[in-house]
């Protein structure tokens, strides 16, 4: 199970680590780097307020007819909160913005990592973690240190079935799979 490889794939997110690793994602599900579109990063303030703000605009872009193929991803941290938490975030910030919440034919993939986005990467490097340690200082060298870890994330999520101890991976999974389903119809 892979994603689409002839669409084009908008990505919002709130700081640079978690966009390579998105990025690295997409490469190794097979999408080319020229299909990869990633908007710009909060230039100062609160990544996850940036990426709550830009949400309903990127969510109207994506339902017009010159969006047609284009897919947005959009990665924001839990931090604290729960991964339903964020989604109703969402949805109060399409509310206050006056245009629907998230549908289920919306060409939309929603990463949610507990704590950030490190916890995933430590996942996937093969160590012990949960959801309520903060691992944000855990990659303490360069961005491209999330490649492998991504790179696994790819291949784990192409397979038939995933499970782990973490409830927001399991989450993404299942955002993935039914972005696929989607683009697959």
């Amino acid at each position: 199970m892979k994603l689409s490889k002839t669409h084009k794939y908008t990505v919002l997110c709130e700081d640079k680590l978690t966009h390579c690793f998105i990025r690295r994602f997409l490469l190794a599900q097979g999408i080319s780097g020229r299909k990869i579109f990633p908007l710009p990063l909060p230039a100062d303030g609160c990544g996850e307020q940036y990426v709550r703000s830009q949400f309903p605009k990127r969510l109207r872009a994506l339902r017009s007819k010159s969006f047609d193929s284009n897919v947005l991803i959009v990665a924001i941290d839990a931090d604290k909160k729960t991964v339903q938490e964020r989604k109703l975030q969402f949805d109060d910030a399409c509310n206050a913005a006056e245009i629907s919440t998230r549908t289920v034919d919306d060409k939309l993939l929603i990463f949610i990592p507990k704590r950030n986005v490190e916890t995933w990467i430590k996942y996937f490097d093969g160590d012990i973690v949960d959801e309520e340690h903060d691992y944000a200082h855990y990659l303490n060298g360069h961005e491209s240190d999330c490649y492998s870890a991504a790179d696994k994330m790819a291949a784990r999520f192409s397979a038939d079935i995933f499970s782990s101890r973490l409830p927001a991976l399991n989450d993404a999974y299942n955002e993935f799979c039914s972005l696929v389903s989607l683009l697959n119809a």
